[in-house]
């Protein structure tokens, strides 16, 4: 179906984000980071330990294979909702700077989470500003996959690490 869309809106693919245009600076931005946000990440699960109960080893033992299919998840994701949504919405709206489309797909990308509960709504839709800030700036869906599907992979050992069920 996303294929036939962007065949029938006559736009080519780098409209949507596939291109190699901006292909380095966006993966170098993706993974800055996605390794800075890993660091802080393991610092303060270090740090905190005896207040949260999560030790760093029973964190890093949550991390699978399954990890890399969030990675595919998340591009098609940002595929849909930054690439065909925000793209789309931006060529519509002709919205100068972008924020409306990208407040606009951020909401989209957050009402779609909204099965799993409220309190992922705002996260998400924080983190879609943040993803659509990343798209915008380079057009690419490389770094913003990276950074999603880091983030979201952190998310998901600190969930499984806890002992709570998966999303």
């Amino acid at each position: 179906a996303p294929i036939l869309y962007i065949y029938a809106s006559q736009q080519a693919f780098s409209e949507y984000g596939l291109s190699f245009k901006n292909f380095k600076s966006s993966l170098t931005e993706g993974v800055v980071i996605s390794v800075i946000s890993i660091f802080i990440v393991l610092v303060l699960i270090k740090s905190l330990e005896n207040k949260t109960g999560i030790s760093l080893n029973s964190y890093l033992h949550t991390l699978d294979y399954g990890s890399f299919f969030y990675f595919m998840h998340s591009f098609l994701q940002e595929f849909f909702t930054r690439g065909v949504i925000q793209g789309s919405l931006h060529r519509l709206l002709k919205d100068k700077n972008a924020y409306l489309s990208i407040m606009l797909a951020a909401g989209l990308f957050a009402i779609i989470h909204f099965p799993y509960g409220f309190p992922v709504v705002l996260p998400t839709f924080l983190g879609g500003i943040f993803f659509g800030l990343i798209y915008q700036r380079h057009q690419n869906l490389i770094g913003v996959t990276i950074v999603h599907g880091s983030l979201g992979t952190l998310v998901f050992m600190f969930i499984l690490s806890k002992g709570l069920a998966p999303l």
